[in-house]
Parts: C-alpha cells; structure tokens; sequence
C-alpha cells in the first residue's frame, strides 16, 4: 500500500505516478509611512498534498474508483491521510480533482489518470503552544485528570482542545 486516503486504499504500482507536498509559512505585512512594509510572521499554511493516479481497469474498476473520489470532493468532509508506511499525515478534503481519459473501449472506460489535490483540514477550538521538555513531563504525569488532548502533528507541537 502506498497511502490510504478514507477509505480508499491507493496501491503503488501502477496507480500512483507522483506524490508532493507543498509546506509554506504565512506572514502578514503592514504598511509603515515613509519606508518598506513591515512583516510580521503569522504561522504555518496547511499542507497541501498533489497526487498522480491512474486508474486501468488491468488492476481495478477506472469508474468506481473515480466515482468514490468525486463523492469525498463533493462531501467536503476531512478524511485521514496516511501513507503506507503508518505516518499520518492528518485529516485533508479534496480541493481539485482533474480527469483525463487514456482509453476506453466499446463506450467502456478502461483507463484513466487523475490529478487529485488535498489541503489539510485544519482543526478548530484549538491552540498552539511550543513544547518543552517540562511540559512533556507534567503532560505525562496528570495525563488522565487534564482535559488536554495529544493530536498528530508534522512538527514538534502540542495542541491542546480550548473549551
């Protein structure tokens, strides 16, 4: 398995032909009068994934495969990404879904490659505060009494549910 996306289950060979991801960081910027903008750092973009599929009827049905990723784009519902190797990667939606039939036969179709785009879904209610080796330590003793939750995260965060 190279990835699962919800339910769907994307082998490596031969359906994925590419996987990238694009990381960015946010800064606003403030005008000042008599000189350059000012910039202020704001924090992380979301992740955003781009995916190169084909899908050939050698190996799977091209047209429910295709139908099940259209129905999560319509849904507009997060679903957990998570590469073969049992990284999570968190919870994306499809934003962009691009299809181009390579064949069919007999009003049949046999293949076709896709370009899907997945942002990751970012999670509300919650903040971000840089962990530190004292936080770690108090987290895991009073882990049961503390209404703090531990979520995967790509970089070295905490992020704690704010009620």
């Amino acid at each position: 398995m190279f990835a699962q996306f919800g339910d769907i289950i994307f082998e490596l060979l031969p359906s994925v032909g590419g996987y990238s991801e694009k990381e960015a960081f946010r800064y606003a910027e403030h005008e000042v009068v008599s000189g350059k903008p000012r910039s202020q750092a704001v924090g992380e973009s979301l992740l955003e994934i781009s995916l190169q599929l084909r899908f050939d009827a050698a190996f799977c049905e091209p047209e429910e495969e295709i139908e099940k990723l259209r129905g999560l784009k319509k849904q507009g519902s997060p679903q957990d990404f998570v590469l073969g190797s049992g990284i999570y990667k968190g919870r994306f939606v499809i934003t962009d879904l691009s299809t181009t039939i390579t064949r069919m036969h007999d009003s049949t179709l046999r293949s076709a490659d896709l370009a899907v785009s997945l942002k990751e879904f970012g999670v509300s209610g919650v903040t971000v505060v840089k962990k530190s080796k004292r936080s770690v330590a108090k987290k895991k003793k009073s882990q049961e009494s503390s209404t703090t939750q531990s979520l995967p995260a790509r970089s070295e965060l905490y992020l704690g549910v704010v009620e």
